[in-house]
């Protein structure tokens, strides 16, 4: 930490999660001098019916700015910006207080109405105007249940709010949200990049209970001069728009027109940049409005990534570490036998989309730990080529992989990413890419200058020889998912 940091600019960045908030201050040249981090829970009313407190979202905001401030100090804190979940609404009165719960983005009870939605305009419709396949997750399901059910609370609403706008309008007082996260509603029209008037006007969806969207990185306002007063930071510090929290993880792990990234999170999002909204003919991969003007996101997704390798560890693994099943993993490569692994835990999501459960094949009695382990990681990491193939097919090709979140601690299953890709994989210097994306957000909001370039970490060239093996691996691999699907 500078011994001076009265003296230099800083950024605060804010990573509103699914499970826990973070705030972290940067310096000028993105170097992380404080991080503070505090977790709430889901609520789960059902299976299908998860809310959450967003109350205790603002409330873990404050926490954790508070705490960075005792950390570091503010003196010359600049601009505040964050990253979010997306998704999950939140219906507010005027002076921005939750009227219930927000619906959580996890939550699925909206089924009924996602089937009809898909029988008034199609499928292939809803696609073309959004970019996404209409499923019960996105906010257009869950407003149309709020509405059908809760009717009093929608005519009560001031706004209607996803989570990054909720906690811009605490800290300004403004409504509004940005690109990335209008994009998750399945009412946001990706080729016009606004609302879109037909689904809103066809649902009877009033556009005034809507946030304004805005470019991230364009700062809305001061902060409120009494959230100052409370935080104990200065009354000029500046607003300025966030992102979804992926696409923010992305930036923060160098994407660009030539790099594709992807996350080895619980979860990993498959991103990679086009100059203009390219659609999929066949729906595979979903479309997203990126965070400045002129840029779109094909983004895929495998919904089990390294938590299919912590279920592996959990159930057959207790007493080894992740390292240790690297080890066993590596060994068991060495040895040239390869079982397959698909990831479906949950469901299948992009580019199959199919009911296809999670599954080992090509065992055999000489099958052990570490071969099951290597076919975890080889798993995902053909999920991953699964859909920067397809993405390939309908756009063009990324030069090099950017590869964050906790997997890509591994420098096994970084290796293997590369070589099943046949590309450069790079890691970066900084793990708390989704901190460091909006931190750059910030700084854009308050000197307008280009965004800095990530500090590389590691890049991981294809070893020829492995590329060979895994061209048939996977060659076989997808043959199993035609026949499965």
């Amino acid at each position: 930490m500078p011994h001076n940091i009265d003296s230099i600019d800083t950024f605060l960045a804010i990573d509103l999660g699914t499970s826990n908030c973070r705030s972290a201050l940067f310096d000028s040249d993105m170097n992380m001098l404080a991080l503070s981090d505090v977790e709430y829970p889901l609520i789960s009313l059902s299976p299908t019916h998860i809310e959450q407190d967003a109350r205790l979202w603002w409330q873990s905001v404050k926490q954790t700015v508070k705490d960075v401030v005792s950390q570091a100090g503010a003196a010359a804190l600049r601009s505040i910006s964050i990253s979010s979940q997306g998704i999950s609404l939140v219906p507010v009165d005027r002076q921005g207080q939750p009227l219930q719960n927000a619906i959580s983005w996890l939550d699925m009870r909206a089924q009924e109405q996602e089937e009809r939605i898909e029988s008034e305009y199609g499928k292939e419709k809803i696609y073309y105007i959004t970019g996404k396949r209409a499923t019960a997750c996105y906010t257009l399901s869950k407003l149309l249940w709020l509405m059908e059910n809760h009717r009093d609370i929608y005519e009560k609403a001031y706004k209607l709010l996803l989570p990054l706008d909720f906690i811009q309008f605490q800290f300004c007082g403004m409504a509004v949200t940005d690109h990335t996260m209008a994009g998750g509603t399945m009412f946001y029209d990706i080729h016009a990049q606004q609302w879109s008037r037909e689904i809103l006007d066809g649902q009877g969806i009033d556009a005034g209970k809507l946030p304004d969207i805005s470019w991230s990185g364009q700062a809305v306002g001061k902060i409120s001069a009494a959230v100052a007063d409370e935080l104990g930071i200065g009354r000029d510090v500046l607003i300025t728009v966030g992102g979804q929290d992926q696409k923010c993880a992305a930036l923060g792990a160098g994407i660009s027109e030539l790099s594709a990234t992807a996350s080895l999170g619980t979860a990993s999002c498959i991103t990679q940049l086009n100059g203009h909204p390219l659609l999929d003919e066949k729906m595979r991969i979903p479309c997203f409005s990126y965070l400045w003007p002129g840029a779109w996101a094909f983004e895929g997704i495998i919904n089990t990534a390294a938590s299919s390798y912590q279920w592996f560890r959990n159930a057959f693994a207790p007493g080894y570490s992740y390292k240790e099943l690297d080890l066993l993993a590596a060994e068991a490569a060495n040895k040239g036998d390869r079982a397959f692994f698909y990831p479906y835990l949950t469901d299948m999501t992009s580019p199959f989309w199919g009911k296809t459960p999670g599954a080992f094949t090509g065992l055999s009695l000489a099958s052990d730990a570490g071969q099951l382990a290597l076919a975890v990681l080889e798993g995902v990491s053909c999920n991953i080529k699964a859909n920067l193939d397809v993405m390939q097919q309908v756009g063009k090709q990324a030069g090099e992989v950017g590869l964050f979140g906790g997997g890509a601690k591994s420098p096994l299953w970084c290796q293997i990413t590369a070589d099943i890709l046949g590309l450069p994989v790079v890691t970066q210097q900084s793990p708390e890419t989704a901190l460091l994306g909006a931190a750059m957000l910030a700084k854009q909001g308050y000197d307008s200058q280009p965004f800095a370039v990530p500090g590389t970490a590691r890049t991981y060239e294809p070893n020829a020889k492995n590329v060979e093996v895994y061209q048939s691996y996977y060659a076989e691999y997808m043959d199993l998912i035609d026949k499965t699907i």
